[in-house]
């Protein structure tokens, strides 16, 4: 079965509630896109967070 990025994140994010921290995993994950290239806008979209939650995991 193969699995794309955006299948991926959503399994990835299920149990994700609004406002809640990001997990480890999911930190790890948008450190490890940001390494390959993409931008933590399209991050952003992709995760269904904002760029600033996704600037702060970067940071962590």
């Amino acid at each position: 079965m193969a699995l794309n990025l955006h299948d991926f994140i959503h399994k990835l994010m299920a149990n994700h509630q609004p406002n809640q921290e990001l997990s480890p995993h999911i930190r790890m994950v948008i450190c490890s896109l940001i390494a390959t290239g993409q931008s933590e806008r399209s991050l952003a979209t992709l995760f269904g967070v904002s760029r600033h939650a996704i600037h702060h995991a970067i940071e962590l």
